[in-house]
């Protein structure tokens, strides 16, 4: 795969631009270290009890610990919780902070199945009165 077929983005985190991936299926934002260390007006970090997993792995990340920020992009303002990890990662962006940016859109479709029975046997019959 590459750089083309990933949804990257730039979003502004605390004000500085970092390079996302908008990932439907994380459930938790993850900046990598040396993204952290880019963001110029550096939140500080705080502990975290929270076990972050990779998809599929049942190893978690190795977390230096968590902030607060405002994520934008031109359009859209969030306050989100970040998890910084140590070593090599991407920097996921969560499904609902996604969809809050305006990066990823859920299209929810309900419609009626086509019934492939005789109309007269669907239709309810009345009853002569």
């Amino acid at each position: 795969m590459t750089v083309r077929d990933k949804p990257l983005f730039s979003v502004n985190i605390a004000g500085t631009p970092v390079r996302v991936i908008a990932d439907s299926g994380a459930s938790v934002n993850v900046l990598n270290e040396t993204d952290y260390l880019a963001v110029k007006n550096k939140p500080k970090l705080t502990h975290s009890n929270s076990r972050v997993y990779p998809y599929m792995l049942v190893k978690p990340l190795n977390l230096l610990g968590k902030f607060q920020a405002d994520a934008s992009n031109d359009q859209y303002n969030c306050k989100e919780t970040f998890f910084v990890v140590n070593g090599p990662s991407s920097s996921p962006l969560s499904w609902k902070a996604s969809q809050k940016l305006n990066l990823i859109t859920s299209v929810n479709s309900v419609s009626e199945p086509k019934s492939h029975l005789d109309p007269d046997i669907m239709s309810p019959r009345h009853s002569p009165q």
